[in-house]
This record gives C-alpha cells, structure tokens and sequence, in this order.
C-alpha cells in the first residue's frame, strides 16, 4: 500500500468519552468523519477520529482534543488505514496514552523534546501556561454581578458577549470575561495578606487594555464612593440586606464604601489613593494616551442632596489622562505629588554637613546609606488632603524614561532639611521623584530582562518606597521567554510587604521553583546522554521519571502561582461562551510558481548551493569532532532568491564575470542592515523613499531593476493591494481615526529576513506611483519614536488637505519585530506572509495583530509561497517539527534537506526516515532495539 499523499492525509485526534459520551453525538457533528471505539487506558475511554488537516481548528474549538503525531507513515502496512481516497495513520502510539496526554506535552513530538534539547523550552513553556489557565467560578462570577449591579441571570444569559456593562465615566463597554478579571483581582488583592495585585498573562486579542483600565476606572469609582460618603453620609441610607440605598441600581457603578466589610472598603483601606501610573514601550505612548482619552470621561456626575430632581447631580472629577513626555506641566500631576516622611529626626553625631540626593537607585546610595547607618529612613505618604481630585492623574510614562531618562524625577524634587546631633548645621537631602501611586500598570512587562536592570530597580524602588504598595498590574502575553526567573520583577511587586520583615512569598516560591525545573533538565539530559547507546538503555522507567518530574513542576507552579497569573487563551471560553466575539476572516494560500524567464537561473543558483552545502557536510562526515557546520548565507540566499528570483539571475551573472568583488557587492543583505536610521521623509508625512542610489553600491543600483524582476510573489501583492484599493467596504462611527471611512484600505505585509522586506519595498518604490499604493518599510533601525511615527501615518485616514486619503497604505516588517511598538495596526484589514516563516505560531501571533478585538471590517488573511521550491519544501520540514531543528544536529538535517531535495529524493528520504522513527519509538517502549543509534533521530524528527 503506498504512503500517504502529505496534503491529502487524515489527522488522527482522540476525544475524551466523557466530553461526548456517544458516537451518535459525534457523528452529528462531525458527518463525515470515521469513528472508532478506543479504550485505551482501564479508566479512560476514547473516540478515535481521522480528519482532514483542514478541520483541525474546527475540532478543536469543539471537543477536548488531544493530537497525535500527524502525517507520519508508520514501517509496515498494517497500521495505514484507508477512508474513502485518503489514507491516515491512526496506530502510532507507542507509549501508553496518559504519557501522550500528560503534563509534560500534547503530542509525542513535545514528549521527545526532552531527550534531543535540554535548552529548547518552547513546548515546556506552552504546557505551563496551558496549566495556569483561569479557572472560573460561578460562585465568583454571581458576586461579581452583584459588585457591579448587574442582573442575576442563572440562566446563562449573563455571560453572553452581549451582557456588557458600561461603568460610569467610561465610554465603552466591558465584556463579562472582562468584568470577572476586574473583580478577580480585587478580591485576591483585598485581603491583607493577599498579593498586590496580579500578572495578566493573557493571550493577544484577550482585551488586556480594558482589563487594566477598567481596573483603574473601578478604583476611582470606588474612591469616588469613599469622598461621596464623606461629603453626603446622611444620603447613605441602607437596606434591609445592608447594601447603600443612595439609588435603586449602584449610582458607583461598583459597590458603595459605605457598606461595611464591603471589597470597595477593603480595597481602600489596602491601598492608599493615589494617582495611576501606566509604563509602557515609548512606540506606543502615544497610542496608549489615545485609547485612554477615548475610554476615560474627564468628569462624572453623581448625586447631591437637591430638591428638584432634574438638578440633583454634582459634577466630580473623574480620570485625567497626562501623556508626561508630551505635557510634563499638566496641573493634574500636582495631585500625583507625595509627602515625605523621614523616620528619625536627627542624624547622628558627625554627619557632614551637606546635600545629600536620596533619588532612586543609584544616585541615591550615599544618602540612603547614611540614613541607615544612622538608624533611620524614608518613605512616601500620599497627600493629606481632602481634594476630590486625589488620585484622577493617570500618567503615561515609557519604559525607557523611566529606565535612562531623569526628566520625570527632577520633574518633582524638593529640599528637605535634617537636623545633625550636636550641631546647629543642618545636612540637605535633595529628593527626587517625589511622586505617589495608588495603581502601577506595567504593559508589555516581558520586555523587562529582570529586577538587576535600570528600570527593574526603579519600579522595585517606587513600590517599596512608599508607605504601603500600589495595586499592580503587570500585562504580558509571554510572561515565560526562557526560564521561571522571567517572572521576578512582577513577583517582586505583587508580593512585597511593607516592614513585615517577612520573605517576599513569590520570589522564594520562584527560587524553589526554578530549582525544581533545573533539576528537571538534568534528568532530560542525563536520559538523553544514556540514549546515545540505544534507546532501549532509557528504559520506561526514566520515561516516567521523567513525565512526573515535568507534571511535579506544573503542579507546584500552579499551587504557589497559580493566584497572581491570570491566563487566557484567545479562544477559549467563558462558562461555555466565547470570550471574545470573533473577528471575521477569509484565509488564502496563493501559490507563486517560479516564472519561466527566470527558472534556469534560479535553478542554476539553487544546484550552485546545493554543491557548497554538500562540501560542507562531507566536512563534518570526515571530522564530526572537530568540523562543526556553520550557519550557511547560501541558504539564506537560495530563501531569497525565491522570493525575488533575479537575485539569482544577478548572482549568476557576477559569478559569471569571475570577480569576486561584484559578488560581494551584491549581498543584499549586508545592504539591508546599513539603512538609515529614519522613519520620515524631511518635513513631509510620508514614508522615506529607500530607493536612492546613496543608500546602496552604484553597481548594485543598476542592477536593481534586474533584482526585482519576475518575481511572482511581488506580483501576488500588488494585486491583493490593488484589491484593498477598491475596497469600499464602509467602517462604523466610533472614536477612530477610521470613523465612517469608506475609501481604500491599508494591508499588513509580513516577511521573514529584513532583506527581503527590503526588497519589497524597493519594489513599491520603484513600481507603484504613491497616489495609488503608498508603503513604507519599518525595520530595526529604527528606533521607537520612529516605529511609532510610521504607525501613527498609517492609521491616518487623512490626506495633507485633511480629505479622506485616497491610496492604499501599506507597512512591510519583519515577524522578529511583532513586540517592538507595533500596535495599533487594526486600521488595516488586510494582512500578508509574503512567504513561510519558520514558525506557524509567529504567523498567527502577526495576524492576530490585524486580527483582533477593534477590528470592525472583515480581515483577508493571505499567504504566499512556492510549494515546489526547495527553500518552501525545507521550511515545511522546519515547521513540522521544530524539535530536531536545535543547535548543530539541527542544521545538519537543514543542509540534507536541501541536499536531497536539489536532487529530488527528498520525500524517499523522509519516507525512510520516518519509518525509523517509527521503528526506534517502538523499541524504546518494548525494550527490543538493539544498537538503534538515538541521536540519529534528530535528523529525521
């Protein structure tokens, strides 16, 4: 029986009997699928369903599914069974079931991850995240509902994406999902015991924005409660069940401060007033003052003890929004100011007479070490005031100043003196940054490498500084990048006690944790240095060492952090309802064949590389010890070439003249990092041009045309271009740049390298007239402020004249600049791969950056590539199992890809190597492989 055709194969999934207890149920919803019966463990039964690869998303959004390794044809014919003209594999388990469904990964592929790469921890990642998912509680979610005075609904009506609750002072609605997190974390962080707050880890597209700000609109509303009760108690009348009679609904928008042992009281009783202060990348400050300005109504009205009824409402001050960079003298930051308390009252004896500075970190050590050695101290109290305005600023402050800029410490300094025993001199402490926050905010806090930098000992230093810490906090969707110590400076934060004298819970929970997962790697690596004799030297009893040790360590995660880290999933749902509406898409694969005026030469390059490529692994064969294979440019330009085949043609042609010197002067590449460092034309909103013959070689310039000539993919583009031009889909009224819009839309491109983003935008530059197509290239060089200048051009809707805009814009990047500032980007409805990355999951993260909540219009999600093209064919096998890809074995079986599938023997070779796979996994269980070589796996994995 032959193996099966790869795009055409079934997926074998398998759905607990207890999600769906009868084969008629599934059979409903999926008609046309083949269902087998599968008790697999004593206590667990199974369906077992074949599927085509195309329905996986859909299942998964409906069942709880756990994939098996897919497309991989198993050494004999028995276990290929055949539906219809489809084949799929749906008997490769090798290891019992509860091994493949466990902690330590979904999929065998994971599962063996241990054994190949103890450093690569992508995949251990993603199960731990997957285990601090939100749990949610019904209980909760009924007095969430009465917190915020909505309607009771055990019916489930409450939860549904429409049961939305605008609070007072606010112009848009919060989801119900969104309204549990709020309430979440204020009754986590209400105890006195409790933590400051929490990390929300939630997954983009999840409305981590509105999470925080509806946070801080809440706390303000419950403030607002407290100076209302204080100003008008005898309007504060109870019920019978104890709850403020002041309106029949909650005219706070959240429980009353006048109800006793209520959270509002809890909550203020914790955490002092305060102003807000939200910390985030300078490429969206600006961005984020916008949304905030949109969301926050300047001022409120509440009721006032009037006769007349139509005249019973006062005017409060609600939320202040102050960009600092942009408006540092704002008169709402004097409401930010601290007062400051000194714990002794004199220095001791002999103390010098001077200035001291006490501003934080360091130029504050000398001064703060001398009121140490003097037995003594300071910290910030919020102001003593009773000014209804105390804590309205809600300050937006950049990363970056925070961490290299003093503008905003010096912005509030004052001059206190102390008086030094047995002296009539006085010694001057110069303090800066004399500022006090009732809420920090730190979004995107992955970008923080830890507390021992500039800005994580000046946030460590603002929250311990004060007389009691702020309710925090910290936004990121990938709050795990390598290890557990990621997380030190939210835990930091959250768990930090004022004069307690007690350990800060999470961080000792973080050093005991990132024990136990060392501990962990130590027993992959040993297990993998014992397999290098043969798998069956592992023995299943080190197969299970080593799936408890990871299933240990998530628990313990989960038991000590489990309380600070929120974690949702885009998709995941809410009691059983999405939660988040879901953005409509169209998604297209468009195929590029390779143009027939440019297949020789692209032909002739790619057996050119295939030839070096081939030296340089019978150099490794010949000396594994001592030669080790390099990272190949050939390859990288054999990628480039077939997104612009007249590279090929240009590179064959230099190598033709037989001048090395032209050769080098045609590395694009190299070209590509020397860019200049501007995101602007000069005095004109508008893009730079690139295409300019200062910026690259002249030889180069004349040969650009050639360049970008015949490619296909380029064309591809300008017709998905030309498309959103004609666009005339309209946009809703909203607050926006897009209101009511109707004209062309703007289109997202994607690439892998920065050269080929380049190229693209050469191609613009050089094709398209910028009154029809207008596209600018945001690359590294820029930095923040010029990233975000390029996105505030292209969520302007207007042209010079202030008309409507009449093109199209466009942005081209690069997926590794996803984190850098790129926000905002839903003013376009089109996005595209211009060819495959490496990783399937940083293609979605980047649609999702189009894709996402705000989205009003329908998204076109399109993907180029070139299917039968060697690079294409090689970044497949990349992206179906990026395990084998590691260190030096990982670009041993990226050469051999290219080796063989130049010489068109690519899928025998895979073939052969699956079976071994296959055949070696088999022994591993049963103990039968004899003189199997592990490590030759990771050539075929």
């Amino acid at each position: 029986m032959p193996y099966p055709n790869w795009p055409n194969s079934l997926v074998t999934l398998f759905i607990r009997a207890s999600v769906h207890k009868t084969r008629d149920q599934i059979s409903t919803a999926l008609p046309d699928h083949q269902i087998h019966v599968l008790k697999l463990t004593p206590d667990e039964l199974y369906w077992e369903v074949a599927s085509p690869p195309q329905f996986i998303p859909c299942l998964k959004d409906e069942f709880e599914c756990h994939e098996n390794l897919s497309y991989l044809p198993p050494a004999s014919d028995e276990d290929i069974r055949t539906f219809g003209e489809h084949q799929a594999v749906l008997r490769l388990l090798p290891l019992a079931i509860d091994r493949i469904l466990g902690g330590g990964g979904d999929t065998l592929a994971s599962y063996f991850r241990y054994f190949k790469d103890e450093d690569s921890v992508e995949d251990n990642i993603g199960s731990l995240l997957a285990a601090l998912q939100t749990k949610d509680a019904w209980e909760r979610w009924m007095e969430a509902l009465d917190y915020f005075g909505m309607v009771k609904e055990n019916t489930g009506t409450s939860i549904q994406l429409q049961n939305c609750k605008k609070l007072p002072g606010t112009n848009v609605a919060l989801r119900p999902v969104q309204l549990y997190d709020i309430y979440d974390i204020l009754v986590d962080s209400a105890e006195p015991s409790g933590p400051n707050g929490k990390l929300c880890a939630h997954d983009m597209g999840v409305g981590k924005p509105y999470i925080f700000q509806g946070l801080v609109a809440v706390r303000r509303l419950g403030e607002l409660s407290y100076r209302h009760y204080q100003k008008y108690e005898g309007l504060h009348t109870h019920t019978r069940d104890g709850r403020c009679g002041l309106d029949d609904s909650r005219p706070f928008g959240v429980q009353c401060y006048c109800e006793e042992n209520g959270l509002t009281r809890k909550i203020i009783d914790k955490f002092d007033a305060g102003a807000t202060l939200l910390v985030v990348p300078a490429a969206v400050v600006n961005e984020s003052a916008e949304k905030a300005k949109g969301y926050f109504k300047p001022t409120l009205r509440l009721p006032r003890p009037l006769s007349e009824p139509e005249e019973n409402k006062e005017r409060w001050t609600f939320i202040t929004v102050v960009d600092f960079a942009n408006d540092p003298n704002n008169s709402a930051l004097r409401y930010a100011k601290a007062e400051m308390g000194f714990v002794n009252s004199q220095l001791p004896a002999g103390t010098p007479a001077r200035k001291y500075q006490l501003s934080a970190v360091a130029a504050g050590t000398i001064g703060r070490k001398l009121l140490k050695e003097g037995g003594g101290g300071y910290s910030f109290a919020p102001m003593e005031t009773d000014n209804n305005n105390l804590g309205s600023p809600y300050v937006i402050v950049s990363s970056s100043r925070i961490a290299n800029n003093w503008d905003n410490q010096k912005q509030w300094t004052e001059l206190y003196a102390v008086p030094v025993a047995g002296k009539t001199e006085q010694a001057d402490f110069d303090v800066r940054g004399l500022y006090y926050f009732g809420t920090l905010v730190v979004d995107e806090a992955h970008e923080v490498k830890g507390i021992d930098t500039n800005f994580g000992r000046r946030i460590a230093d603002m929250v311990e500084r004060q007389v009691s810490a702020p309710l925090q906090l910290y936004n990121s969707g990938t709050p795990i990048r390598s290890s557990i110590r990621d997380l030190h400076l939210p835990m930091q934060g959250l768990g930090f006690q004022k004069d307690t004298g007690e350990d800060n819970p999470y961080i000792t929970a973080l050093v005991d944790l990132d024990a136990d997962y060392r501990s962990f790697l130590k027993l992959s690596k040993d297990a993998a240095r014992q397999g290098k004799s043969g798998p069956s030297s592992i023995g299943p009893s080190t197969h299970t060492k080593i799936h408890t040790a990871w299933k240990e360590f998530c628990d313990n995660c989960v038991q000590r952090l489990g309380g600070v880290i929120m974690r949702r999933h885009e998709d995941s749902n809410f009691f059983g309802n999405a939660i988040a509406p879901p953005v409509p898409a169209t998604v297209k694969v468009t195929e590029c064949p390779i143009r027939r005026e440019v297949r020789t030469a692209l032909d002739t390059f790619a057996t050119t590389v295939k030839s070096r490529v081939k030296k340089q692994l019978d150099r490794v064969s010949a000396a594994p010890a001592v030669v080790k294979l390099g990272n190949s440019n050939d390859i990288a330009k054999l990628d480039m070439a077939t997104h612009f085949p007249g590279l090929a043609v240009a590179w064959n042609d230099a190598r033709a003249d037989s001048d090395p010197r032209a050769v080098a002067r045609l590395n694009w590449a190299a070209i590509s990092k020397k860019l200049p460092s501007r995101a602007m034309e000069q005095n004109i909103n508008r893009p730079m041009r690139l295409c300019k013959r200062g910026l690259m070689p002249d030889d180069l310039y004349a040969k650009l045309d050639t360049i970008i000539s015949h490619s296909s993919r380029a064309s591809a583009l300008f017709d998905i271009c030309r498309a959103a031009r004609a666009d005339s889909s309209p946009y809703p009224m909203s607050h926006e740049p897009w209101s009511e819009f109707v004209g062309p839309k703007n289109v997202l491109v994607f690439c892998k390298r920065p050269a080929v983003a380049h190229l693209v935008q050469m191609w613009f530059e050089k094709n398209v007239p910028v009154k029809e197509i207008e596209s600018g290239f945001v690359h590294s060089k820029l930095n923040s402020d010029q990233r975000s200048e390029m996105v505030n051009w292209f969520r302007d809707f207007k042209d010079e004249n202030g008309r409507p805009k009449s093109n199209t814009k466009v942005i081209i990047t690069t997926y590794e600049l996803l984190g850098m500032g790129l926000n905002g980007l839903t003013c376009a409805n089109y996005v595209l791969h211009f060819g495959m990355s490496n990783r399937t999951p940083i293609e979605a993260q980047a649609s999702r950056r189009v894709r996402r909540q705000g989205q009003p219009l329908l998204v076109h999600e399109e993907h180029l590539r070139s299917s039968d093209e060697i690079a294409d064919k090689c970044v497949e096998a990349i992206r179906h199992d990026r395990a084998g890809l590691v260190g030096e074995e990982g670009k041993k079986q990226l050469a051999h890809s290219i080796v063989h599938e130049a010489e068109g023997g690519g899928r025998e070779v895979r073939r052969q190597g699956y079976a071994t796979l296959h055949r070696c996994l088999q022994e591993s269980v049963d103990g039968t492989g004899q003189g199997t070589n592990w490590m030759d796996l990771t050539d075929w994995a």
